[in-house]
């Protein structure tokens, strides 16, 4: 009797054993499976980029080069384009803005108001009588056809004759003289003719009805105010 439960017992077992053997031996299957699966997969992936790399390697070269270039088109496109600036454009607000400052500065002035002037007078070595014209004088501009004439009156007389064409360099013995219109101010710039060093400027400009004049000499400056003299 004992015999007989140890045999069933011993059957049991290996009943058991073949059970869980088959178990294991269905997971390994189903593991396999997937495998094989995912490579399938990327067989397939790999076949339909490799195709589309063909494809675009079959198209012409022209194509290719239209389409490269049609892109370059659409971004150029796609951008705020610049307006270029001709020159003549350059050349008539250059010349309407000179027309403008020498309208305005056309005419007889006497002076109003000064700053600076008495040290500036005498760092020039002014004697008394160009002072005294500096301070009562009327002062005149003339221009027509892009000359211009300047000069000073005094007490019935006429000083300082000046008669130049604008943007025109005009030379003397030692040094280079030019009038010109810029950033709506008339200017008037001097420099040593042999050095080339700029040793004087003049800025002349309206504002409010009033001519404003400032003079730099070798680092000196004096502000001039001057209002137009109604005929």
């Amino acid at each position: 009797m004992s015999y007989s439960e140890s045999e069933s017992e011993s059957e049991s077992s290996f009943v058991l054993v073949e059970v869980v053997e088959v178990e294991e031996s269905f997971d390994e299957d189903s593991y396999e499976l997937d495998d094989v699966e995912t490579e399938n997969e990327q067989e397939v992936s790999g076949e339909s980029e490799t195709e589309e790399d063909a494809e675009e390697d079959e198209k012409p070269e022209e194509l290719q080069q239209s389409e490269t270039a049609q892109e370059t088109e659409n971004e150029s496109e796609s951008r705020p384009s610049r307006p270029m600036i001709q020159p003549e454009t350059l050349q008539e607000t250059a010349k309407a803005q000179e027309e403008t400052v020498t309208s305005q500065i056309s005419g007889e002035w006497r002076l109003v108001e000064a700053r600076n002037l008495q040290h500036y007078l005498e760092r020039i070595g002014a004697n008394a009588e160009v002072q005294s014209r500096w301070r009562l004088g009327h002062i005149h501009f003339q221009f027509e056809a892009g000359e211009m004439t300047a000069f000073t009156t005094h007490e019935d007389q006429v000083y300082h004759e000046t008669v130049a064409t604008l943007r025109a360099p005009k030379r003397s013995v030692r040094s280079v003289c030019t009038h010109f219109v810029k950033d709506n101010r008339l200017m008037t710039c001097k420099s040593n003719l042999e050095t080339g060093e700029e040793y004087l400027t003049t800025e002349r400009f309206v504002i409010d009805g009033l001519l404003h004049i400032t003079n730099t000499r070798n680092g000196v400056t004096c502000q001039r105010i001057y209002r137009k003299v109604l005929v």
